[in-house]
C-alpha cells in the first residue's frame, strides 16, 4: 500500500464543512479573523485526502492563487516532484495517529510558477470534533535560504583565499593558544595544522626572541595593532625569521584574543645582513687605504 492509497482510505467520512464556515469570524468564542487575518504564517486546514478546506489570507499572499484556485485543492499538486513521495509518506503515517506533529521543508508552487520554500508545521486534529482536519501552519523561508546560501558562498570564497594566500593567517585566544591557523604554514614549517592549534604559541618560537614577542601580544590584548619580527623554529629545527601583523578580537567590549597574519622573512633579512657585511667590509677597505696612505708619509 503506497502513501496516497492509506490517504484515500482516511478520506471517509471526512468533514466537509466550508471555507466559509470554518472562517467565520467567531469559532468558539475567538474571534478566529482578527487572531489570523495579518498574520505572516499561512494556516491550511486540510480533509485527511489532503483537500484544503481552508485556507487563510497568508496563504494566498504567499502562494498567489485565489479563493477559488485553492479550496478543494489536493494540497500535494503544490508540492515541488523532487519531494512530493517523501511528504505524501509522512502525512500518510501522521493522519493514523491522533495529534501527531510533523514539522517538514519543502518546495511550494506559487501561481507564477515559481518556488518558494516553505517551513511547514502540520498536527493531525482528525480526531477532534470540532476541528476534523489537519491544521498546517506555514511561513515562507526562501529569503532565509537564499541568505544562508550567500553566507555559506562567501565562506567558501573566503576559505579558499585564506588557504591560499601565501602568508599565514592565525587567531590567539587571549592566553596565546592557538584556535586557527591557516594551511600555508605547512608549506614551509614542516607542521600540519592539527600539530599547531589547541597549543600555546610559545611553544614554536626561538628562546631569545620570546620576551619581545610576549611584550607585542600583551600590547595587541590591551587593544593595540602592530608588526613584530622574531624566528620560529621548523619541526626540524631549522630557524626562520618572521614577520606578523597583529590586531585584537574584540566582541561585545571583551577583548577574546588576536587575529594576524604571518610572512617568512628570512631572505628578506639574510639579504639585508649580507648588504651590512659587505657595507662593513667595504667600510674596513677604506679604512686600511686610509692607513696605509698615513703611515706613507
Amino acid at each position: 500500500m503506497d502513501a496516497s492509497d492509506s490517504i484515500e482510505m482516511h478520506s471517509e467520512g471526512k468533514d466537509a464543512r466550508s471555507q466559509e464556515e470554518i472562517g467565520s469570524p467567531h469559532l468558539n468564542g475567538i474571534d478566529f479573523n482578527l487572531l489570523i487575518k495579518n498574520a505572516d504564517d499561512g494556516i491550511l486546514l486540510l480533509n485527511s485526502d489532503a483537500t484544503i478546506r481552508y485556507f487563510s489570507p497568508a496563504v494566498k499572499r504567499l502562494s498567489g492563487y485565489e479563493d477559488g484556485e485553492l479550496l478543494n485543492k489536493n494540497a500535494f499538486d503544490l508540492i515541488h516532484p523532487d519531494e512530493i513521495q517523501e511528504i505524501m509518506r509522512l502525512y500518510a503515517e501522521g493522519i493514523r495517529v491522533p495529534g501527531h506533529v510533523e514539522q517538514v521543508e519543502c518546495r511550494l508552487r506559487k501561481k507564477d510558477g515559481s518556488w518558494s520554500v516553505i517551513q511547514a508545521t502540520g498536527m493531525n486534529m482528525l480526531h477532534d470534533p470540532v476541528v476534523a482536519g489537519v491544521i498546517i501552519n506555514m511561513r515562507d523561508i526562501s529569503e532565509f535560504r537564499r541568505m544562508e546560501h550567500e553566507l555559506r558562498a562567501s565562506e567558501e570564497r573566503y576559505r579558499y583565499l585564506v588557504e591560499n594566500l601565501s602568508a599565514v593567517v592565525f587567531t590567539l585566544d587571549s592566553q596565546g593558544v592557538i584556535t586557527y591557523v591557516s594551511p600555508a604554514l605547512e608549506r614551509w614549517s614542516g607542521y600540519k595544522v592539527q600539530e599547531l592549534v589547541g597549543f600555546v604559541f610559545t611553544n614554536f618560537v626561538y628562546g631569545d626572541d620570546l620576551p619581545g614577542l610576549m611584550a607585542s601580544f600583551e600590547r595587541v590584548i590591551a587593544g593595540h595593532t602592530e608588526t613584530y619580527e622574531f624566528r620560529v623554529a621548523d619541526k626540524d629545527g631549522t630557524l626562520r625569521y618572521m614577520q606578523t601583523s597583529s590586531r585584537p578580537i574584540v566582541e561585545d567590549g571583551a577583548t577574546l584574543g588576536l587575529l594576524g597574519t604571518l610572512i617568512e622573512i628570512t631572505g628578506r633579512v639574510e639579504a639585508d645582513e649580507a648588504k651590512r657585511r659587505n657595507e662593513e667590509h667595504f667600510k674596513e677597505v677604506i679604512r686600511r687605504q686610509i692607513r696605509y696612505y698615513r703611515s706613507g708619509e
